[in-house]
């Protein structure tokens, strides 16, 4: 592994810890809310033959949402949607971890420490970074929401491409989305001058949801009946001599000539108390042998975000559970009032350092 990657990888790794321990929680993803059921996968003629992934098996699973950044549900950030193949607080032979938008606003270690100092600067840092980078820019716009009506009316990408090996030899390249069920409208888009300001991501002047009625939400949905998802997934054949943008996170695959592939139905049956929720641990590198991160050679190499994040959250979730183990306390406490309460439109975010972080810290 390249020395840089390494050490910008060990970086990060106690930067997101140390944020983490200062939020009581999560680095980011802090405040979610999480269920258990099953997956069964499905048996279509599209989908190749492979170890993992056979027609008719079942799997239990568990989905956790959050908002990315914020306590309050009701501001404009990104929102997530992690699967894990098991019903174990760790142990799982596939997580899959996925956010709103179907690529990501930056593409490379690079990119991404440029985003966290950034966000560290607050609003008038991320506008920078904006442009600068106007291809993060413009996926960052396509990924946040504003204050949507449900978990369940969106769609959770994974954006980083995998290494999807067949039972006929092939090493494919593999992209995983998590959608609702019924075709439901996508929820929460933002509008207008809204859109434009994707750095100003406070509640709006008259918004009089309680900051957590995403979750409550959730909660109540889960209490009347079962709730299901569509796990999905793109394929693609690598082709001697082809662009390195096939894994650009920044740029989706063309759907066109990359059609998703349903691969099962998730039915998710019970909720996750908070202290369970609290205790989930996603990490991208639990994976079967049929599917793997893909090696990186620099910090401007696509893939380092795949390394990065495979040693990053083991990192921060290891120091999170001593951090619990010495206050005796699971998780953070919740606050009384919402967090954010209709800020100006020069108001500067102080917290959007935590959007920096992106998906990190899981």
């Amino acid at each position: 592994m390249n020395t840089a990657v390494r050490m910008t990888t060990s970086f990060l790794s106690r930067l997101f810890g140390r944020l983490g321990v200062s939020k009581h929680g999560r680095a980011t993803h802090t405040w979610g809310v999480a269920s258990r059921g099953h997956i069964v996968i499905n048996d279509s003629p599209d989908f190749p033959d492979h170890d993992f992934f056979q027609p008719g098996k079942k799997f239990p699973v568990q989905i956790r949402h959050a908002t990315i950044s914020f306590e309050d549900d009701a501001v404009k950030d990104v929102r997530s949607g992690s699967v894990k193949f098991s019903h174990h607080h760790l142990e799982s032979p596939l997580d899959l971890i996925m956010n709103t938008g179907e690529e990501n606003a930056f593409w490379n270690l690079k990119t991404f420490l440029a985003f966290t100092w950034a966000g560290v600067r607050g609003e008038k840092g991320l506008q920078n970074y904006c442009e600068k980078y106007p291809e993060g820019y413009r996926v960052a716009r396509g990924s946040v929401r504003r204050a949507p009506d449900s978990f369940l009316q969106l769609r959770y990408y994974s954006k980083l491409p995998f290494h999807f090996r067949t039972q006929d030899g092939q090493t494919l390249l593999v992209k995983f989305k998590l959608g609702p069920f019924e075709d439901l409208p996508d929820s929460g888009i933002a509008t207008g001058q809204d859109s434009i300001d994707m750095w100003k991501q406070g509640r709006l002047e008259g918004e009089t949801r309680p900051f957590d009625y995403l979750r409550k939400d959730h909660l109540a949905r889960l209490k009347q009946q079962a709730i299901q998802y569509r796990l999905s997934m793109q394929l693609h054949t690598p082709v001697a001599g082809e662009s390195k943008e096939i894994y650009n996170a920044a740029k989706a695959w063309d759907e066109a000539s990359h059609p998703w592939i349903e691969v099962g139905v998730a039915t998710m049956t019970e909720a996750l108390s908070f202290e369970e929720t609290e205790m989930l641990m996603y990490r991208i590198n639990h994976m079967p042998p049929a599917i793997s991160i893909i090696p990186a050679t620099s910090l401007s190499d696509y893939n380092s975000l795949g390394y990065a994040r495979s040693k990053i959250y083991k990192y921060a979730q290891g120091l999170r559970l001593r951090y619990y183990q010495s206050r005796k306390q699971v998780g953070p406490t919740p606050s009384s009032p919402p967090p954010y309460v209709a800020p100006t439109v020069d108001s500067e975010q102080s917290t959007a350092a935590n959007t920096a972080a992106g998906s990190q810290g899981r």
